[in-house]
């Protein structure tokens, strides 16, 4: 059977690629008061990296206005700050089934303030009238696109010291697949579900997304409303994947082993078989084919949004 890939580490590899085109060298100024508050920050910089190109970042790819850098430089920030909850809901979890969190919360202590000197070097950059920072420092006299450097390298720090925390998820990700053994359950929620192996499988959401790969080529599948959605197919060498966007309803999908994913809201599923399940959202699941009495068990909370 093959092992269901772990969706979250695609997102991994962009952070990875995205942080290869900039220059490492850890010219940001630390407060050190800040510093000396939290005692996270080492004595030397977090990541000693080194100049990747002779030529300045941009100067293999076409020319960008600096409204357009600003743009993608929020667009970074924003998404940094919506997943540090995410990695805080996930933490917690994980404290509380009885591991060790502490190397997880420094780093995402590390990466917070990261995040925050990046949206406040960007605010310093965007605004003509500096804002005044909460620790109420005096801020260098610096120009707009030497405060947006700063943003830029600190959000690019951030995305490598994301990439460490991940390497702390990834054996408890990896490890949370729910084996079944010809067992029937139900699970409920919003976000995604994840199965490998050989189900009967009954689903309905809502606004949903829904792809799968036939491994035997005997899988049947039935839209239920009789609309099926836009199709997308995806071949490589190996094998075809059939992708299925804006998916509503109910649906019916069996075969003796093929990989299924459903994204989406209000997902109500219902299946029987053999292999392995992950969950990832906001919901429960629990088994039916037992005399004890049912234990509801939670998803893994979602690191990131549906899409």
């Amino acid at each position: 059977m093959k092992k269901l890939p772990l969706i979250l580490l695609l997102f991994l590899l962009s952070l990875v690629i995205a942080s290869a085109l900039v220059h490492q060298e850890d010219s940001r100024p630390h407060f050190e008061e800040r510093r000396g508050e939290h005692g996270m920050y080492p004595s030397r910089p977090l990541y000693d990296g080194h100049k990747i190109f002779d030529r300045p970042f941009g100067a293999f790819l076409s020319p960008i206005s600096h409204m357009d850098e600003m743009m993608i430089l929020e667009d970074n920030i924003i998404k940094a700050e919506s997943i540090i909850p995410r990695l805080g809901e996930f933490i917690t979890l994980l404290e509380g089934e009885g591991n060790d969190v502490e190397r997880m919360e420094v780093l995402l202590h590390e990466y917070s303030l990261l995040v925050k000197d990046a949206r406040l070097y960007f605010e310093l950059a965007n605004n003509s009238e500096s804002p005044m920072p909460e620790n109420g420092l005096q801020m260098p006299d610096m120009t707009e696109q030497e405060y947006q450097e700063l943003s830029r390298k600190s959000i690019m720090q951030s995305n490598m010291l994301l990439k460490n925390i991940f390497d702390e998820f990834k054996p408890y990700i990896s490890g949370r697949i729910v084996h079944t053994e010809n067992r029937s359950f139900i699970a409920q929620g919003s976000g995604m579900v994840m199965l490998s192996g050989a189900f009967d499988v009954n689903v309905s959401v809502l606004n949903g997304k829904m792809s799968y790969m036939d491994i035997k080529k005997d899988h049947h599948l039935k839209f239920e409303d009789g609309r099926e959605p836009q199709e997308i197919t995806a071949s490589d060498p190996r094998q075809k994947v059939v992708f299925y966007d804006n998916v509503s309803g109910n649906v019916t999908f069996s075969g003796s082993g093929y990989n299924l994913a459903v994204f989406g809201d209000n997902i109500s599923l219902s299946s029987r078989g053999t292999g392995g399940v992950q969950f990832f959202g906001k919901g429960y699941y629990y088994f039916t084919d037992t005399d004890e009495p049912i234990q509801k068990q939670l998803w893994v909370p979602s690191l990131f949004e549906n899409n």
